[in-house]
């Protein structure tokens, strides 16, 4: 199966160690989507303008290395959910797409704050 990452999974960023034992294919891009930003990834989803793209990388993995990254983007949790999306070159691919319906555990106090490390 081939999977589409597009932010900290790639090559050269911070958990590609996710990626072990997968096969790099090459550079990709999907039409269709937006890149946005969070504070501490990036998030696919689908856009409103066609003309629109994500660029990122194709990897082949096993069933095992799915089950890995699906745990790594919190599919399991809501957080992402895994997508079928077709490449810029007529391939497709599995994509993590934010679910924009996931909502976070609310705090009862409604204040939020930081573990001391």
């Amino acid at each position: 199966m081939d999977v589409f990452v597009y932010g900290t999974l790639k090559r050269g960023f911070e958990n590609n160690g996710v990626m072990t034992g997968a096969t790099y294919m090459g550079p990709a891009t999907v039409p269709g989507y937006e890149l946005h930003a969070l504070v501490l990834y990036p998030v696919m989803v689908p856009s409103a303008e066609a003309a629109r793209v994500v660029h990122g990388e194709v990897w082949r993995v096993s069933s095992k290395i799915l089950k890995r990254i699906d745990n790594f983007e919190g599919v399991n949790a809501g957080l992402f959910v895994r997508y079928p999306v077709n490449l810029q070159n007529g391939e497709s691919a599995d994509a993590y797409v934010y679910n924009r319906h996931f909502q976070p555990n609310l705090t009862e106090s409604g204040v939020y704050t930081r573990a001391a490390h």
